[in-house]
């Protein structure tokens, strides 16, 4: 050795240490946190859904201050009415609340009027509030498959009819049918808004259609 030197260990290369992080641990790792990722996304966008849904049913509640407190209907089928969501319009002053973040569908044509995909028509269009039994457990409207259909037939954003049990060309809906996490946002008639798992949803459908004797809790009609 050189006078004052050092050894230095030669490591070969076939012993080098390999990075700790293997390709293998990083990939295991991407299919446990890409979902969590997805859903803490999902969760913001409801967020985000929920607060449209509120500002629609309040805009909703001020319409039928005008109108001799009446609810607000129209479904525009045929140009035989107007559209809800063109009445509604004028007491948010914003189409974008019409929208939902979570459906990527946004603006259409229907019967000549421009509409938005993203929540369901109001339910017990035209009634008396005085009539609605149980405003804070009957459901004025939420996520929905179009605008023109109203719960529980449209409750499901991505398939139609799946929520009326006595349609012969509807199925039975599935979570998959639901955009925010398996559940819509929706909104009551006493004006509060939450988030309400599938399975509820449809159990609400069956105790409206008769099907069944379990009280949900939450109605589609005026007096269940």
């Amino acid at each position: 050795l050189p006078c004052g030197g050092k050894e230095r260990r030669q490591i070969p290369p076939h012993g080098r240490r390999r990075p700790f992080f293997s390709s293998q641990i990083i990939a295991i790792l991407a299919a446990i946190l890409f979902p969590v990722f997805a859903r803490a996304r999902e969760k913001a966008r409801m967020t985000s859904c929920l607060s449209n849904v509120k500002q629609i049913s309040l805009a909703c509640a001020m319409y039928q201050q005008d109108y001799d407190e009446r609810t607000i209907g129209g479904s525009g089928y045929k140009n035989n009415s107007i559209n809800w969501q063109l009445k509604v319009h004028p007491y948010v002053k914003n189409w974008d609340v019409f929208r939902c973040p979570s459906n990527g569908r946004g603006e259409f044509t229907y019967w000549g009027a421009q509409l938005y995909y993203g929540y369901s028509r109001p339910t017990l269009q035209y009634t008396t509030m005085a009539d609605i039994r149980y405003p804070a457990q009957t459901v004025r409207l939420g996520d929905g498959v179009h605008p023109a259909v109203e719960y529980p037939r449209g409750f499901a954003p991505n398939a139609c009819k799946v929520g009326n049990p006595t349609c012969s060309s509807g199925r039975e809906p599935r979570e998959t049918d639901f955009i925010h996490n398996g559940g819509d946002n929706v909104s009551f008639y006493d004006g509060h808004a939450k988030w309400i798992n599938w399975r509820t949803l449809y159990g609400a459908a069956m105790y409206r259609y008769n099907l069944s004797t379990d009280d949900p809790g939450i109605y589609f009609e005026a007096n269940p």
